[in-house]
């Protein structure tokens, strides 16, 4: 929470991080006012892609728990946008999440 109010000051003063999956050099973050991913792009990682989408524009989601062959669980959020970003797709590592809970 702190890193992302003063480092990279991606956050609003009000907006606070209920919980924070990182996989690899990727962040997958939810707060009290939107879902955020942080995908970290290129050899040394100076390419951040930055996705921010409020919960008012979730429409419906599934979810996809882990099974004895696929390692990771799935969350695909859909949005009411006509864009790209009509399905955001978050995978979490089995063992490490507990897909549900979110």
């Amino acid at each position: 929470d702190v890193e992302f109010h003063t480092n990279t000051k991606i956050l609003l003063d009000n907006e606070k991080v209920l919980m924070a999956f990182k996989a690899g050099r990727d962040i997958s973050m939810f707060t009290n006012l939107r879902v955020m991913t942080l995908d970290t792009q290129g050899l040394v990682g100076c390419k951040v892609h930055y996705v921010s989408i409020p919960y008012t524009s979730i429409h419906a989601y599934t979810v996809e728990t882990a099974g004895m062959w696929d390692r990771d669980s799935e969350l695909d959020l859909y949005t009411r946008n006509r864009w790209h970003l009509a399905k955001v797709q978050l995978e979490f590592r089995s063992g490490k999440t507990d897909i549900l809970q979110i």
